[in-house]
């Protein structure tokens, strides 16, 4: 029978000695603490934008609402604009506000006495500026 040669591979094992084992346990598993520290990091970085991406939607939503809230209200509003005289600034000389000729046509009594107390709360608006 033929002898089986013994290969130096199969049976010799080779053992290194380690000078200061925890020393060296110390330096593999401090950056491993990092990555683990980075990686809490990350996911709450994460989570701070999934929270953001929400609040930006519910954002938009709030504000489509209340754009049809305001269109509503327009709706329901006068469709006629008031335009309000503004007065200047305190001068040495009285601001002179000339009046517009009044129209020739009659206009209802309700709405004269409108235009009287607006003519009156603009005169106390006047002397409030002033």
């Amino acid at each position: 029978m033929a002898k089986k040669k013994k290969t130096v591979k199969e049976k010799e094992s080779y053992f290194i000695g380690i000078d200061n084992p925890v020393e060296l346990r110390r330096h593999i598993l401090e950056p491993t603490r990092e990555v683990i520290q980075f990686l809490q990091s990350y996911e709450q970085f994460k989570r701070t934008k999934e929270e953001k991406t929400h609040a930006i939607l519910q954002l938009k939503t709030d504000l489509k609402a209340i754009k049809t809230e305001v269109n509503k209200l327009k709706r329901f509003l006068p469709k006629n604009k008031l335009k309000v005289e503004r007065v200047a600034k305190k001068t040495s000389e009285p601001a002179v506000i000339e009046s517009q000729p009044k129209k020739t046509k009659r206009i209802p009594p309700e709405l004269a006495s409108l235009e009287r107390e607006l003519g009156a709360i603009e005169k106390k608006l006047g002397t409030l500026v002033e």
